[in-house]
């Protein structure tokens, strides 16, 4: 053979072996001689299609990870657990990608992420049970993750080593987690998965998060030591729903002024210390339906006044608003609720809460009689007559919702026992105002 072909053959033969993709079936190892052995058993295999699951058992018998050096991406998950004598990741020196997460649990040597820092894509970052793992740092900085869960005895307090992130796309969850605060990912400004913490007790606030400007959800579970959304102050738009649940010690909704579009459900319950929701009352758009339910302390609605009732549908009970078990609750006549009792579209249900919110029946006496008032102003077009619709800048006569503008030097006479109406009324001291006998004029609102 011609040695310029052969050394062809030679070298295009080679850089296949060198980098070719394999295992797309994945592969579990559970010994260091199978780590030791994979660059011979698996020759030129770089690139794993497949899970790789490294677990053993708490046995102690892996004690590093070097056999794995070559490996430069994995296409599913990279799961390392249960390795009592594992006490860094610096095997995984040439690994850039992982396809959907990363989950690192019980290896309680591992203090550091260090060890991968090419890795510059991964699904999401899951930690269990690491309690010696104090921070993120050691990670590529310019790696970009798409969600972040944290589960049971995880040292880490905050998310140090995460600042060069920008967004989260799939989300963050932190069960039982030591977390106390947020700060590294100052810089994140969307979360598109949701955010779920569920069972925290360390956590007080959301400082560090003062960047974040969109979420695809919220759910706060059972967080017994978070008082307010301080740090969620630029928070605009719910992509999904906002579920918060038994937060004891949260005491309002003030930090969530931006707050204006939430996409489907609202629900908050058994939050006892939350007096009211005046946080949320720049809150226009709610495409879903609305929860509140056994808060002990709850006295008000009057933050959910700015919704728009047109957006709202059915939960699973059949109600687009439901309020019921709020013992100190006895303001419920906001326009809001008063609006959606006029509106057969809409079905509430309102009960056992404090005296005058306890039904629809005892809160509708409380509601004005106009929800929308219009104005109209007298034009004298024709005559001085109330009566006539073709002195009125609207060319209709005024009524019970109506506020009356009567311009300077003009009289206004209601005779023939006509019986005129008004919302208000403003009469300058230029003009007269002259109501006959027999005749009435009732101002609804003096």
């Amino acid at each position: 053979m011609n040695k310029s072909v052969l050394f062809l053959y030679l070298f295009f033969f080679s850089t296949n072996l060198v980098s070719q993709s394999c295992l797309p079936s994945g592969i579990s190892i559970s010994t260091q001689q199978e780590i030791d052995d994979f660059a011979t058993n698996y020759p030129g295999c770089t690139e794993v299609l497949g899970p790789v699951n490294i677990d053993g058992f708490n046995t102690g018998h892996i004690q590093n990870l070097d056999g794995l050096s070559h490996i430069t991406s994995i296409g599913s998950y990279l799961r390392i657990r249960n390795n009592a004598a594992l006490p860094n990741l610096s095997g995984l020196v040439s690994l850039k990608n992982i396809g959907t997460a990363f989950h690192i649990e019980n290896n309680p040597l591992i203090s550091s992420l260090a060890g991968p820092d090419s890795l510059s894509s991964i699904g999401g970052i899951y930690l269990e049970d690491q309690p010696n793992l104090l921070s993120f740092s050691g990670l590529n900085d310019s790696l970009t993750i798409g969600y972040l869960h944290m589960h049971d005895n995880v040292g880490i307090s905050d998310f140090t080593g995460l600042e060069h992130l920008t967004e989260l796309p799939t989300g963050i969850t932190l069960f039982d987690s030591d977390i106390t605060g947020f700060q590294g990912l100052n810089n994140v400004t969307h979360i598109g998965g949701d955010f779920f913490l569920f069972n925290l007790s360390n956590i007080t606030n959301f400082q560090g998060l003062n960047s974040l400007t969109n979420i695809g959800g919220i759910f706060f579970h059972n967080n017994t030591s978070v008082i307010n959304y301080a740090g969620l102050d630029n928070l605009t738009s719910v992509a999904g729903g906002m579920l918060v649940v038994g937060n004891n010690q949260l005491t309002g909704f003030t930090h969530l002024m931006s707050l204006t579009d939430i996409s489907l459900y609202l629900q908050i319950t058994a939050n006892h210390l939350i007096k009211n929701l005046n946080g949320l009352s720049n809150l226009t758009t709610l495409n879903g339906y609305i929860e509140i339910i056994n808060n002990n302390d709850l006295e008000s609605l009057v933050g959910l006044g700015n919704i728009d009732l047109s957006g709202l549908t059915s939960s699973p009970l059949g109600y687009e608003i439901d309020v019921r078990l709020n013992q100190s609750l006895n303001t419920c006549a906001i326009d809001f609720i008063c609006s959606a009792i006029d509106d057969p579209n809409i079905n509430l249900d309102i009960e056992n809460n404090a005296p005058d919110c306890n039904s629809i029946t005892e809160v509708t006496p409380f509601c004005p009689s106009c929800l929308v008032t219009n104005d109209n102003t007298f034009t004298g077009n024709v005559n001085n007559l109330w009566s006539n619709p073709n002195n009125w800048s609207k060319l209709a006569l005024p009524d019970a919702c109506t506020n009356v503008f009567i311009p300077n030097n003009k009289t206004v006479v209601v005779n023939n026992n006509f019986t005129a109406e008004c919302n208000t009324i403003v009469v300058p001291l230029s003009s007269v105002l002259n109501v006959q006998p027999g005749s009435t004029l009732s101002v609804i609102t003096d």
